[in-house]
């Protein structure tokens, strides 16, 4: 099975190499690292995130109006319906 400290690249149903974990942790983390440095990658990160909460809070504007648009139309039944008691 191999050391929990190493990763087992198989191809064609062969070992091909033994990779030291942190080896290949360090060679993403050194990529991601690099990728967030730059301008362009902020810049995009930034804008989808700002479209996707405008997205989330129309939304969530567009359902609290129905839901208050509900509680209206309730409310004025319960008032026909108290009236009607009364």
């Amino acid at each position: 099975m191999g050391s929990p400290g190493l990763i087992r690249w198989v191809h064609g149903g062969a070992v091909q190499h033994d990779i030291v974990r942190g080896t290949v942790e360090s060679a993403v983390l050194s990529g991601l690292k690099a990728e967030l440095r730059a301008p362009k990658v902020i810049s995009e990160y930034v804008r989808t995130y700002l479209e996707e909460r405008k997205r989330l809070a129309a939304t969530s504007n567009a359902k609290r109006q129905r839901l208050e648009q509900q509680l209206e139309q309730l409310n004025r039944e319960i008032e026909r319906l108290v009236d009607a008691i009364a």
